[in-house]
C-alpha cells in the first residue's frame, strides 16, 4: 500500500506554496519588505557563514508520511527590476552548492535579498551576493529561479555558473536535525530533477575564490577543520537517501 505520501491525480503533493497568496506573518513581511527603502545592506550585515558549533546530521530520512511538508516551497523571488538579479545569465545546473549563514531565517533572507545584499569583493560579477534557497527549521523560501545563475561561490567559476545555491540557516533558535531534514530533502528533489549525481553536491568549500584561490570555511555546521568529512558525507547521504524514497513515488511538480 502506497504511502500517505502519494496523492491523487487531482491533488498533486505538496504545491509551491506563494508568499503573495498567504496571510499572516509572512504576508505581512512581504508587504513591509515591498515598502522599505531599497538601500542596499552589506554582507557582513546579513549573510556571514559565522562559526555556528557543528550539527550532528540525522542518520534516517523522516518517513514518508511526512515529506508533503518538508517539500513546501514559499516564494519570495527577487524582483526582475533588481540589478543584482539577471535572467540572461541562463543556468543549467550540474552540482548543487550547500552554505550556512550564522544568523537570522528564511523570510529575514529573503527580504535582504529582495532589498540588495552588498558584496564585499571587487571580484564580484554584480557587485551583490544572491543565492537560490533558503532553507530555516520551518520553511524552504526561494529567491531565484532555478535556471538563472546567482552570485554565491566563486564570482565568474563554475561553482557561480553551474549550481544551485542552497543556504542553510544555523543561526541561534535553529534546530538543526529540522534544518537538515529540509535541506536534505530539497538537495534530493534537485538531484532527481537535474539528474545530478551525490558526487557533485558540495560544500561552498569546494570553490576555491579567485585571485588567489582560498577557500570559504562554509557550511561551517557541517565541516570539520574547515573541510568536508565525516559529517558531510553523512549529509550527503542522508540527502541520497531522500532521493531514494522519492524515486518509488510519484514525482514531485518541479522546482522552476
Amino acid at each position: 500500500m502506497k504511502p500517505a505520501l502519494v496523492m491523487n491525480d487531482s491533488a498533486p503533493m505538496a504545491p509551491r506554496r506563494r508568499l503573495l497568496n498567504r496571510s499572516g506573518p509572512a504576508a505581512a513581511l512581504l508587504l513591509a519588505s515591498s515598502v522599505l527603502p531599497l538601500r542596499p545592506l552589506q554582507a557582513a550585515q546579513a549573510a556571514s557563514p559565522g562559526a555556528a558549533a557543528p550539527w550532528e546530521v540525522p542518520g534516517e530520512p523522516l518517513p514518508p508520511m511526512r515529506w508533503s511538508a518538508l517539500a513546501l516551497i514559499d516564494e519570495l523571488l527577487i524582483p526582475l527590476d533588481r540589478p543584482w538579479r539577471q535572467p540572461q545569465r541562463t543556468l543549467v545546473p550540474r552540482h548543487i552548492t550547500v552554505h550556512s549563514l550564522s544568523q537570522g531565517d528564511a523570510l529575514m533572507h529573503g527580504q535582504v535579498l529582495m532589498r540588495g545584499l552588498r558584496s564585499e569583493d571587487p571580484n564580484s560579477r554584480t557587485g551583490y551576493v544572491s543565492w537560490h534557497f533558503t532553507v530555516d527549521a520551518n520553511r524552504v523560501v526561494q529567491h531565484l529561479p532555478v535556471n538563472e545563475q546567482a552570485d554565491h561561490a566563486d564570482f565568474q567559476g563554475p561553482g557561480n555558473r553551474e549550481s544551485v545555491a542552497v543556504e542553510m540557516a544555523a543561526g541561534e533558535g535553529m534546530t538543526p536535525a529540522q534544518v537538515l531534514h529540509r535541506s536534505a530533502f530539497l538537495v534530493a528533489r534537485l538531484m532527481r530533477q537535474h539528474d545530478i549525481p551525490a558526487a557533485r553536491v558540495v560544500p561552498h568549500q569546494h570553490w576555491p575564490r579567485p585571485p588567489e584561490g582560498a577557500r570559504k570555511a562554509c557550511p561551517s555546521v557541517l565541516l570539520e577543520g574547515g573541510v568536508p568529512a565525516e559529517r558531510w558525507r553523512r549529509f550527503v547521504a542522508l540527502a541520497q537517501a531522500y532521493r531514494s524514497g522519492l524515486d518509488k513515488y510519484r514525482p514531485l511538480p518541479p522546482i522552476i
